[in-house]
């Protein structure tokens, strides 16, 4: 998909559609090895069309030749500019204009001549050449790319007859026209990695950009060759509605391909193109021979093919049957693995990317095969909670701009697409596209004629408040996540990063996204959040944390931080890391079972700390609160006992042995808040005064709080700040508040219907919510200011990345 979206970016620029005034065909005097040509009728708009956008901005750096060229042409200067490779990926430029070249510096010129024509050399640094013949203006850094073109005074040149029936009859005021020689340069901008097979595509092609305020537009034609070299000669004359396949595609899909399919089309098209590029005979298997659409999906890390078959159901599920080895019921969906002798090596090779499929599966009558078991389980989950892509209101307003058939069809969501521009095009890593909420492309192959139409578009007014948040990636594991995912920060690149474990104990290191960077096997599971601290005080940053069997920090390679681990913790152990002053002279403490030890930041006993025993474990962890210039240390253990300390461990504050909490205990306003056993919220002063307001509903609740945010849950009844709201009917976990950028966000999920909720301190809804996640959910950014993240639980073996706004 990438190969045709990032062509978006790679050209900012806009086509209008006029009528070119000149009347000489510049293409007569082009040097043979032209791989890219500019047809223009003013160069200084089309470069002014760089600066719309962010994104345009962006994509300008990702052609700096071309734009350098740009910024030194006359205003008004119609004409054509090409490149011409040189070396390893160098583009070098040749500018034949109809106006004659203003030069503002004073420099040198050298006079020489080739073929009894006049050139002109200036030294500059680097030189420029420029001579003038035939009416026209010729300049280029490049003495042999002149001297090329003043051979074609006296010789027609007939290497261009593909290039020349698309220049004559384009009209539009910029063209671009791009040869499939341009394999070299793409090879050096992606590191030898491009994902742009122009030796499979067409010897030229067409591009007319366009750029607005609302996004990046592009139209790219050409003719396919007779040879059957082109990979589009696979999808010719066949149309179907392939946007109909999005009511069966998961809503967390990252990149969407799909193609019309004809069975007799592909047979004789495969024939050509493996003779034509020297490959092996690969063989079709039995599940395709009556499909009619297909699509690949990117989920997550994995890649599952959607099949619409004329088969009936059965007859596929006895093919599965054949094939499998195994079955699995999920969700009362039964899911195939195949055997070692059946499993799809290369599926409809070269439309679709090489993998491995090795299970399948058969839903509402459309066909799915997975390169893994547990992103098949993460699409039978999604499609029987009807969380399909189909029900995004982004998505339904987008589809409305679409024709009603077409040869073929990508989308992409647009975090996703940004994250791998950025991975491909190094050039690209700090530059923000901007907040686009669509990229695609849709196209038609007819005859030998394909046409297609790119997009990279912001959000248009309707269906805005739906797009406010996006999905930015998903991550699947194959073994059930048990904790996390918590919010870290990558000390080196300054990037927001998570940390989740699954149950067998495995802690993942995750990117912003949810890329998996490493894993560490843990011999217990973790207990409690997982704090970062500088215990070197060298910017490091490290992980602590506590399992059912030991303390641990780990550096952020995931090794252990010698002289920091602490046997013989148990199931209701807790750790909390103080820092009073923020000056990273930290004091860690450390409760398993009835004891609590207070460390300093070099793991020895702080010797002044009193509270060494307690009458049950903690229930949660303890909490450090600063009011005013008093610090003061919160407990509640299990038994209902709460607690207000001193640093030294001594009662700062007695609560009363009859007060019996069963809610943590938060700042709130300038003292205290907690609920007790009498479904009473307990508010408790600095001087020690209580006072107990019973709750409106009598069934049980949850809370949390800071000094400016009061959040109470029942069933499913949330008030925030005093402010009632009544949610649907589910089982709701207790409300979690997150301060970012100055904001207020309290996060409830639904464990019942998978939906997770945020409010801003006014009990508001926060636009486009909710959204699918469960069991846990949290807010990341990288640094103050930057994007904001939510990162959730979704069924058992997946996590969700969304990007807030």
């Amino acid at each position: 998909m990438y190969r045709l979206l990032l062509l978006t970016t790679f050209i900012i620029v806009i086509g209008c559609q006029s009528k070119q005034k000149t009347t000489v065909s510049l293409l007569d005097y082009l040097p043979n090895n032209a791989v890219v040509v500019l047809k223009s009728s003013s160069f200084n708009s089309l470069h002014d069309y760089s600066n719309q956008h962010k994104a345009a901005m962006a994509a300008a750096t990702l052609l700096p030749e071309l734009f350098k060229e740009l910024n030194q042409i006359a205003p008004n200067t119609t004409g054509q500019l090409s490149f011409h490779l040189e070396g390893k990926g160098q583009l070098v430029p040749l500018l034949i204009t109809n106006q004659k070249p203003v030069y503002s510096d004073s420099v040198a010129v050298d006079t020489l001549r080739y073929n009894k024509t006049q050139l002109f050399k200036r030294n500059a640094n680097p030189p420029t050449y420029y001579a003038n013949w035939d009416s026209l203006h010729f300049s280029s850094p490049s003495k042999l790319l002149l001297e090329s073109s003043i051979r074609l005074r006296s010789t027609t040149n007939s290497t261009y007859l593909e290039l020349k029936q698309l220049y004559d009859n384009s009209t539009e005021d910029h063209a671009f026209f791009i040869s499939q020689d341009i394999s070299p340069y793409f090879d050096t901008l992606f590191k030898d990695n491009s994902p742009l097979l122009w030796s499979q595509w067409s010897k030229w092609t067409a591009i007319v950009p366009t750029v607005n305020s609302n996004g990046v537009y592009m139209q790219a034609y050409g003719v396919m060759d007779s040879s059957g070299a082109s990979r589009l000669s696979f999808l010719k004359n066949q149309e179907s509605v392939l946007h109909d396949l999005a009511v069966h595609i998961p809503s967390n899909t990252n990149t969407v391909q799909a193609f019309s399919f004809d069975l007799d089309t592909y047979k004789k098209a495969s024939l050509r193109f493996k003779a034509v590029h020297n490959l092996p005979e690969t063989g079709l298997d039995s599940l395709l021979l009556d499909a009619t659409q297909l699509a690949q999906l990117q989920i997550g890390n994995e890649t599952v093919v959607l099949i619409k078959t004329n088969k009936t159901d059965d007859a596929i599920k006895q093919t599965l049957v054949k094939k499998s080895k195994a079955q699995f019921t999920t969700e009362n969906q039964i899911l195939y693995a195949f055997s070692d002798e059946n499993i799809i090596p290369n599926l409809l090779p070269p439309i679709l990317k090489q993998n491995t499929y090795a299970f399948a599966t058969l839903i509402n009558e459309h066909l799915y095969l997975g390169t893994s078991k547990t992103t098949l389980e993460s699409v039978i989950y999604a499609l029987n909670k009807d969380d399909v892509l189909a029900q995004d209101e982004r998505f339904k307003n987008y589809v409305k701009t679409l024709p009603s058939r077409s040869s073929f069809w990508g989308w992409s969501g647009p975090a996703h697409f940004e994250t791998q521009v950025k991975k491909i095009v190094p050039t690209m890593g700090k530059v923000a596209l901007g907040a686009f909420r669509q990229a695609d492309y849709v196209g038609t192959v007819e005859g030998e004629v394909f046409y297609v139409a790119l997009s990279l578009q912001k959000p248009n007014d309707e269906g805005k408040k739906a797009q406010a948040v996006e999905l930015a990636g998903t991550t699947t594991f194959d073994t059930p996540v048990i904790w996390g995912p918590y919010a870290v920060h990558n000390h080196k690149t300054q990037a927001l990063e998570w940390v989740v474990q699954d149950e067998e104990n495995q802690l993942y290191l995750l990117d912003t996204n949810g890329g998996i960077i490493w894993k560490k096997q843990l011999e217990g599971f973790i207990l409690g959040p997982v704090t970062q601290v500088d215990l070197f005080r060298n910017k490091r940053l490290q992980l602590a944390f506590t399992t059912d069997k030991s303390f641990q920090v780990l550096d952020r390679n995931g090794n252990v931080v010698q002289g920091y681990s602490k046997k013989g913790m148990r199931s209701s152990s807790t750790l909390s890391v103080f820092d009073y002053d923020k000056q990273r002279n930290y004091r860690l403490l450390l409760s398993s079972g009835n004891t609590l030890s207070m460390y300093d930041r070099s793991m020895k006993k702080v010797s002044g700390w009193r509270k060494t025993k307690l009458i049950s474990a903690l229930k949660y962890p303890a909490k450090h609160i600063r009011i005013g210039n008093r610090d003061y240390i919160a407990l509640v253990q299990k038994s209902g006992k709460g607690e207000l300390l001193h640093r030294t461990g001594k009662t700062r504050i007695k609560i009363p042995t009859e007060i019996n909490l069963i809610q943590n205990i938060y700042p709130y306003q300038s003292g205290f808040v907690s609920i007790d056993d009498k479904n009473r919220l307990v508010q408790i002063s600095t001087t020690g005064k209580l006072t107990k307001r019973a709750l409106p509903f009598e069934t049980r609740y949850t809370m949390a709080a800071n000094r400016n945010t009061l959040v109470t849950l029942t069933e499913n009844k949330v008030t925030i700040n005093n402010q009632l709201v009544e949610l649907d009917f589910g089982v709701y976990a207790p409300p979690q508040i997150q301060v970012v950028n100055n904001r207020t966000y309290i996060i409830i999920w639904d464990n019942q219907s998978d939906k997770v909720y945020i409010f801003d301190r006014d009990a508001k809804l926060l636009d486009s919510f909710p959204v699918i996640g469960r069991k846990w959910a949290m807010l990341g950014q990288a640094v103050p200011g930057s994007s904001v993240y939510l990162a959730a639980q979704n069924n058992r073996q997946e996590l969700r990345f969304y990007k807030i706004p």
